[in-house]
């Protein structure tokens, strides 16, 4: 497994150094590289990740989750065969990279993490839909150690805080759609990714501790907007079917 690691981070230095001493803690397969998009006034960040081996990227101006990740997918290695979006507000943990290679061996195209608020309590664990068609976190605020998430999933969304993506699969979608601006990129394109057969699950073995929503300086207060364009998109285009036909269910780790 050849792996690019895609994190954007807005003038937040001590996120991003938890972010990158966690990545070096987790013992990252070889040769996986690490591209930092550094947003905002210069406070550093860019300077601390070129010391810690990680390819720097800047911009003055603060871009949209969509085109932060777009841009650094583009810059990514050829080589690499799967691209890991990573907010500067996550930290790997343990046994991560593990999990990722038995879900890319059991032909999953994107696998989302577990992640854990601070506390220990779910952030996510996949996302479901309601019957007019808002996704949701499943599990969320549960114990970390609720029975339903200790065993692979499969769902039909996931969050892309923290979520690996076959370069494939990025490739033949051509990316996040940038009209969506901090809101629903990556439901929209989960959604479009299924249309094309692609395999989504969760793995209780890619753990990571998610603080949310302090990756962007934008101003997200345009979230009703993103939903109605997802929701017309999707929703009232009837390209969302119900029931959404995830089949292969629970299965065991082993």
């Amino acid at each position: 497994m050849k792996l690019s690691i895609l994190i954007p981070t807005f003038e937040r230095q001590d996120l991003l150094r938890q972010c990158v001493e966690a990545l070096k803690a987790s013992e990252m397969p070889e040769g996986t590289e690490v591209l930092v998009l550094c947003e905002g006034r210069d406070d550093g960040s860019a300077g601390y990740a070129a010391a810690q081996g990680c390819r720097a990227f800047a911009s003055e101006q603060a871009v949209s989750f969509s085109a932060a990740n777009n841009r650094l997918a583009k810059e990514a290695s050829p080589d690499a065969d799967w691209l890991l979006l990573l907010n500067n507000d996550c930290c790997i943990q343990p046994g991560f990279w593990a999990a990722l290679e038995q879900m890319a061996e059991a032909y999953y195209d994107m696998v989302g993490a577990k992640l854990l608020y601070p506390d220990g309590r779910i952030q996510h664990y996949g996302k479901w839909f309601t019957l007019d068609g808002y996704p949701f976190h499943v599990l969320r605020f549960q114990p970390g150690d609720h029975a339903e998430a200790q065993a692979i999933r499969a769902m039909p969304d996931v969050t892309f805080a923290c979520v690996a993506i076959k370069r494939l699969v990025w490739d033949s979608l051509g990316g996040l759609d940038e009209g969506y601006v901090n809101g629903f990129e990556d439901d929209d394109f989960c959604m479009r990714a299924r249309e094309r057969g692609g395999q989504i699950g969760v793995h209780p073995g890619m753990v990571a501790i998610h603080k949310e929503s302090q990756t962007t300086g934008l101003d997200t207060a345009n979230k009703e907007v993103q939903w109605q364009r997802f929701q017309k998109a999707w929703v009232e285009s009837g390209r969302i079917s119900w029931p959404l036909g995830v089949h292969q269910g629970w299965r065991s780790v082993t």
